[in-house]
């Protein structure tokens, strides 16, 4: 049989693994609450990092849509240039056919209220 000093070294024993069970619950239950903060925090971060891609690439669409519409502003612009210089050349050309039928006088006084054709009939 077991003698009372078998006994008391039995339940010290058993009182010592009790103690490193609590002890490693501990320490488990701390790690898995850190591990959990740690998770929490790296979704916050995703997420963060998330929306800033999100927001970068509303702004890259929009930055795409404007030089959309500038290269059309452009392609306008060039269009309207060249249409500017056909119609001063078209005026041009106009002005000097219509110039070819005029008559100049020279060394004709001017006079007030002077009505050119009266002078010729």
């Amino acid at each position: 049989g077991a003698t009372t000093r078998d006994r008391e070294v039995l339940a010290i024993n058993c009182n010592a693994d009790a103690v490193d069970g609590d002890s490693t619950r501990g320490d488990v239950s701390a790690t898995i609450d850190t591990m959990v903060y740690e998770i929490r925090t790296l979704q916050l971060s995703v997420r963060f990092c998330s929306d800033n891609v999100s927001d970068f690439v509303t702004k890259f669409n929009k930055f795409n849509d404007l030089i959309t519409k500038i290269t059309k502003l452009e392609r306008d612009n060039e269009s309207l240039k060249n249409e500017v210089l056909s119609l001063n050349t078209e005026l041009s050309n106009l002005e000097q056919s219509s110039r070819g039928n005029n008559i100049e006088l020279q060394n004709v006084p001017d006079s007030q209220n002077e009505h050119f054709v009266d002078n010729f009939s």
